[in-house]
């Protein structure tokens, strides 16, 4: 259904354009596997299906909208939409792992993106390898997360960093690195179970259920981190 003439109930939208991606994230709910069994076997519209999405969500009067995956800058034409979504006068996001943001990319998008936000889980490379938040290419690192804040900012976008708290990093504070990297916004998820967990493969990556159980807050309690804030994320 498309509203017109009407203000519609939220302002900002999250577009999962493009399934794929170069890293293999234990904790990842975004991987839309059924999307590929039983829509899109490819893991994504064609370009023109993307184009048309983005005009019908501008016209429809969004204000804002988000470019995600999987990993977006794998899509050949995100460009290209990012361009269509300022031209409609949104303003434009991406979420990105980092990995792909050349300095030739970051060129692309000046003037046409205005927020990126990048998944920072951990500082420590061991730990990244573990939870699969690497790529072949690029063994992350503090230093190499550090560079890439500081050369959004140079370049003009508005930084975002997005952390997932699992068993594998919840132990490491990253106050220092966030004074330094100074995002405008620090969003901070806990990877939790759903559902009847007898009936799923247990996942290290979940947080355990501890002696510190607290009925108020569900059957996993929460972990306190450096931010002070939270946004419980559960496995789809």
């Amino acid at each position: 259904m498309i509203l017109t003439g009407a203000r519609v109930p939220v302002e900002t939208v999250n577009f999962h354009l493009w399934q794929p991606c170069n890293m293999k994230c234990r904790f990842c709910f975004a991987t839309f596997r059924d999307v590929r069994r039983t829509v899109l076997p490819e893991g994504h519209l064609t370009q023109n299906d993307a184009e048309r999405v983005v005009s019908l969500l501008a016209d429809a009067g969004f204000l804002k909208i988000t470019f995600a995956g999987g990993e977006p800058l794998l899509c050949p034409w995100i460009i290209d939409l990012i361009r269509l979504a300022r031209a409609h006068g949104l303003t434009t996001a991406l979420v990105t792992n980092g990995s792909l943001l050349s300095t030739e990319t970051l060129r692309s998008l000046r003037g046409i993106l205005d927020w990126v936000t990048i998944s920072v889980d951990s500082l420590n490379s061991a730990t990244l390898a573990m939870t699969g938040r690497v790529t072949a290419a690029l063994p992350a690192s503090e230093t190499h997360y550090l560079d890439l804040c500081l050369r959004l900012k140079e370049n003009g976008f508005r930084l975002k960093i997005n952390t997932v708290v699992t068993t594998a990093n919840h132990f490491e504070d990253l106050t220092e690195f966030i004074i330094a990297a100074q995002p405008e916004r620090w969003k901070i998820f806990e990877v939790l179970p759903s559902g009847d967990r007898t009936q799923e493969r247990w996942n290290p990556c979940w947080s355990p259920p501890t002696s510190s159980h607290d009925s108020s807050r569900g059957a996993y309690p929460w972990r306190r981190t450096a931010c002070g804030s939270f946004l419980r994320t559960t496995r789809r």
